[in-house]
């Protein structure tokens, strides 16, 4: 597509051009990053710019680098991936990685504004084949709580628009604690309101069953879809 000096003079004109070159929506691109379409209108009409934190992923989306989104100096881009972009073929979906407060406080339609003006808020983003909602968030295991199935440094992908089931593995927020909880879920009964009464199970038998009830309220923030495993050295 020819382009004007114009177009691309500044970062936000970079930014519309790349997604006029790809035929990308702007809807496509914030679902990608969990965030609403308004802010990526933001960044391609210049009223505000792109955290550092999401440049390089940004990049990725737009197939160029963060030096041309930066400066405008054209650089090699990757061909294969975007014909495999542009043909539909699956590529992964970015989740960020989460600390246990901020999953704790975990609210359905993040977006850019639940973490303020930290370039820092997001810096790790694992990328799963999954099909995660844009609400899904990702959490490093710590602690020996479910041992020995979930060993402190691998990494779990979880959803908050998935339903669990039970024995489902779940993270879980419980009232007047700060950080939530990883545990596998079990329903026990129902309270007088016919609101589940369940347990959180820990794995590893020295740790004591959590129920959520009217005298203990809690809720679950969302189900884990997928468990990382990685090669200790």
């Amino acid at each position: 597509m020819a382009r004007s000096h114009d177009d691309t003079d500044d970062m936000a004109g970079r930014i519309r051009w790349r997604i006029r070159e790809l035929g990308l929506s702007q809807t496509a691109i914030a679902d990608r990053f969990g965030i609403r379409p308004q802010a990526v209108s933001q960044w391609a009409s210049g009223s505000t710019k792109p955290e550092a934190a999401k440049l390089d992923l940004l990049a990725r989306l737009l197939g160029c680098s963060v030096t041309y989104l930066l400066t405008g100096e054209e650089v090699q881009e990757d061909e294969d991936w975007e014909r495999a972009y542009k043909n539909g073929e699956p590529a992964g979906k970015p989740i960020p990685i989460v600390n246990y407060i901020t999953a704790g406080q975990w609210r359905s339609s993040a977006s850019d504004s639940d973490y303020g003006d930290d370039d820092n808020a997001w810096p790790i983003w694992l990328e799963t084949d999954q099909p995660a909602s844009s609400e899904a968030f990702a959490l490093e295991v710590r602690g020996d709580s479910m041992l020995p199935t979930f060993v402190p440094g691998d990494r779990v992908i979880v959803d908050p628009a998935v339903e669990p089931r039970p024995g489902d593995v779940v993270v879980a927020s419980i009232e007047g604690d700060t950080e939530a909880v990883l545990r596998k879920y079990r329903v026990v009964g129902f309270d007088s309101e016919r609101k589940p009464i369940f347990d959180l199970v820990p794995l590893n038998e020295d740790y004591p069953v959590l129920q959520i009830n009217e005298r203990q309220p809690g809720r679950i923030v969302g189900t884990m879809i997928e468990h990382r495993r990685y090669r200790r050295v």
